[in-house]
This record gives structure tokens, sequence and C-alpha cells, in this order.
């Protein structure tokens, strides 16, 4: 698939929205979805860039969960792979990402917009999203949601979610946003994960 081939599926649905993983690391790798951690789809790729400090595995094939890994080092990722190959994973599939600060994380979770307005569940545990949340789950909606964003989120990261909010009214975002500037845009304090209505 071609990003223009897949952004003109995704916008052809009313409303606009992400049904396919491969619709999403389509656009995702492309930044269309904003702010987001430097990522990679070969270790070779990540050896050229030079990266530095740790590294995360996810897939854009099926049984996403079972491929994901958090926070090793870079060196170790030949043997990651070598794993995920012999579970049968399509290894062309998988894409790397650099580990942001999590000692850093503020809050992070997923957004929703409602019949009710702005739902948020999230986490403030001081660890990748998936562990988070399963140490500890909170919920806020409405004016609390939105207060809870407000105080979290610097100005432009907080516009930024309203945007893909706007573009994507029944998908998820999920985000993690910290203490400091992160990602490759700036002035932004959150990273936008995963954009989805699947």
């Amino acid at each position: 698939m071609e990003f223009n081939e897949v952004k003109n599926r995704v916008f052809s649905r009313n409303p606009p929205s992400i049904k396919y993983k491969g619709e999403f690391y389509e656009l995702f790798n492309k930044g269309f979805f904003g702010n987001k951690v430097d990522t990679a789809n070969s270790y070779e790729e990540i050896i050229k860039k030079a990266w530095k400090g740790t590294v995360s595995i996810r897939s854009s094939g099926s049984g996403t969960a079972r491929a994901l890994v958090y926070n090793f080092p870079i060196k170790n990722i030949p043997e990651e792979i070598e794993k995920r190959n012999k579970l049968g994973f399509d290894i062309s599939k998988l894409s790397f990402s650099l580990t942001p600060p999590d000692d850093k994380l503020r809050i992070q979770g997923e957004i929703i917009r409602t019949e009710r307005g702005i739902f948020v569940l999230y986490s403030t545990v001081k660890k990748p999203m998936n562990l988070s949340l399963k140490d500890k789950e909170k919920i806020a909606d409405g004016l609390e949601a939105l207060k809870l964003l407000e105080e979290n989120l610097f100005p432009v990261s907080l516009e930024d979610i309203y945007e893909l909010l706007d573009l994507f009214p029944n998908d998820v975002i999920e985000f993690s946003s910290y203490d400091v500037c992160v990602g490759n845009l700036p002035h932004r304090n959150t990273i936008i994960w995963e954009v989805r209505g699947y």
C-alpha cells in the first residue's frame, strides 16, 4: 500500500477512520499523526541512524501483542528479531522505536470522543503503556478529562490531540506525555503512539 492510496481510503470513510493496522503504520511512518519517537523498519536502518539508548519492537502484522518487547539494548536487536522469527512472525512487519524517557512520564493512555465529550483511560505509572495501564488504570470524562489534558499536555501538544479528534472523531488516540519535550517535532511533550478505529 502506498501513502496516498491509504490516505484516500481512510478519508473516503464517513467519518474518516483507521480500520486496519497496516493503514495506521503506512500513515504513521510518514509522520501523518504528528509527533512521534524516532522509528526504523530494520536493524540496518538503526545502525545507519546511530541510535543511542534502548529500543522497543512493535509489529504491523498479526499477533501484535506477542511481538511487543520494550526497552532493550540496541545490541540485542538481532537476537530479538530471531526470537520473533522462530515464533512465526513476519519479521518484515516489525518496526523499532527509540525508547522515550519513561522516568519523566506524566500521563499516558487512550483518548476518544463520546456523546458525553472527551473520555480518557489513563495511568501515571512510569512504565511502557500496556504495563502502566495494567498496574493502575484510571478514567476521566467530560470537564474532568479536559482539565486532566490541559494540566498535563503542553499547549501545542493539546492542539495536536484536538486536531486528531476532529479528523478522526470515532477513533481512539494512544498517547504518552512527559515532563520534557520529546519526539521529532519541537515544543511538544506528547507522543502519539496510535490512532485506531479497529
